[in-house]
């Protein structure tokens, strides 16, 4: 029988039973015709078919530098079956998976290689209900993460720090299927040009210097992120709905020079962690190298309107700057200065 054994239990009676475990993949053989013979000490005998059907249990999906092809990777979702294919062709480099069956993947990169994981969401959310994880690998190299072709509700980047972060994609809002999760290390180049209707940035408690601008291509609907410390670039399709920036803990600066003009919204730039949790630290918030307009109506809060006229919702920012040109500042509701204008020339 291979892989099984017939096991006596009584005078009339036996099991089959697996005697080598390794034969048991449902990717590789689903299922066993066995032909089992029994005969009695006359010679009499009898044969019968036994046929066995395994269950597909799930199993995370690991792939390893070794199996990294130099065009990368691609992560999509065709009806329930999830794909890794070689990116720009069809190529399985895993088989094809019941995503349902997929508990989590687990990809990692090339050490000294730029290595890039696309994970392209148009036949539907490819990420497994236990996530994604993607270490790009050490050394040199260029190893970036892309999102592309889905339309989704919410989109949340957490930014820790040395091109580590997760990526939290809720595709059909509150009271519908749980958001899944990307988690990533030693990434340079972040890309996320998924469309969503609200995106939300988290940034660590540490002191981050982050700027918000328009990408070189105008009225493409894609602005950047700016900050050394937390990755060597950051592009972003702006959403339908709303912009929101949050600098976490520590003393951070904040420049806002702009977002593209396809984005109609305004922008909600938080100092602490969030709008009822200052963070004990001196905030800044910068605007363009134009004429800004500032009015300051409550503690650290107002709005900012840049020279581009994208509009600044802030809250818990004790310094605000207008660099160049000539900015203005207007003090409403009785509010008591504390902290630090600066204008322009």
């Amino acid at each position: 029988l291979g892989g099984f054994a017939i096991v006596k239990t009584g005078d009339t009676t036996a099991n089959i039973t697996v005697a080598d475990p390794t034969i048991l993949d449902f990717e590789t053989n689903p299922t066993f015709s066995l032909t089992v013979t029994v005969a009695d000490t006359t010679g009499v005998f009898d044969t019968t078919t036994v046929n066995i059907a395994l269950n597909d249990l799930g199993e995370p999906i690991v792939i390893d530098p070794a199996s990294w092809p130099a065009a990368g990777i691609t992560l999509i979702r065709i009806g329930n079956i999830i794909h890794i294919y070689e990116t720009g062709t069809t190529n399985d480099i895993v088989p094809p998976n019941n995503i349902i069956n997929v508990p989590s993947i687990a990809f990692t990169a090339r050490d000294d290689a730029s290595d890039t994981l696309t994970v392209d969401y148009s036949g539907g959310d490819p990420v497994p209900v236990g996530g994604i994880s993607f270490d790009g690998g050490g050394g040199v190299g260029v190893n970036r993460l892309e999102l592309v072709n889905g339309m989704v509700v919410d989109v949340t980047h957490d930014f820790a720090g040395g091109g580590a972060g997760t990526v939290t994609v809720d595709a059909d809002g509150a009271g519908g299927n749980p958001a899944t999760v990307i988690t990533y290390l030693q990434l340079q180049p972040v890309s996320d040009q998924l469309m969503t209707t609200n995106r939300i940035f988290n940034f660590s408690d540490a002191d981050d210097i982050v700027t918000l601008q328009d990408d070189a291509t105008a009225a493409d609907g894609v602005a950047e992120l700016v900050s050394s410390a937390n990755f060597s670039g950051f592009s972003f399709s702006v959403p339908a709905g709303t912009l929101t920036i949050n600098m976490g803990q520590g003393g951070d600066a904040l420049t806002v020079d702009g977002v593209d003009s396809n984005y109609g919204g305004s922008l909600t730039a938080n100092g602490g962690t969030g709008p009822i949790v200052p963070d004990g630290e001196v905030d800044t918030l910068i605007g363009s190298d134009g004429v800004e307009t500032f009015i300051v109506n409550a503690e650290d809060a107002g709005t900012m309107v840049t020279a581009g006229g994208l509009t600044t919702n802030f809250l818990e920012f004790e310094s605000l700057d207008g660099q160049g040109d000539d900015d203005s500042f207007t003090v409403d509701n009785g509010v008591t200065l504390n902290g630090d204008l600066a204008g322009g020339e």
